[in-house]
């Protein structure tokens, strides 16, 4: 599955993610210029990445040894904030 954009006013329609295997949680960032993403396209743990909005290549953002979820931007696009995923009987906190 990969991430596309459709201009409502043109129709036109741009693929912006190739990456293999899914992407998934696309989430437009304030300024409107980028969207991040997650992909698990190194097929082990899922990763966020950032596209612009007009096309490009995606930029991992983020290597961890564990998987991402929920990315949201901070209001001046400066920042993606996410959940961090681990598989553990109990909760983990990241420090970034």
């Amino acid at each position: 599955m990969d991430i596309w954009v459709h201009d409502l006013k043109t129709k036109a329609e741009r693929r912006l993610s190739t990456l293999p295997n899914a992407d998934t949680a696309p989430a437009f960032s304030p300024d409107g210029k980028s969207i991040s993403f997650i992909s698990s396209a190194d097929f082990e743990q899922s990763e966020t990445y950032i596209v612009l909005a007009e096309g490009g290549e995606p930029r991992k953002i983020m290597d961890r040894t564990f998987g991402v979820g929920y990315p949201s931007w901070s209001p001046d696009s400066r920042f993606v904030d996410h959940a961090l995923v681990q598989a553990a009987s109990r909760p983990a906190i990241a420090k970034g």
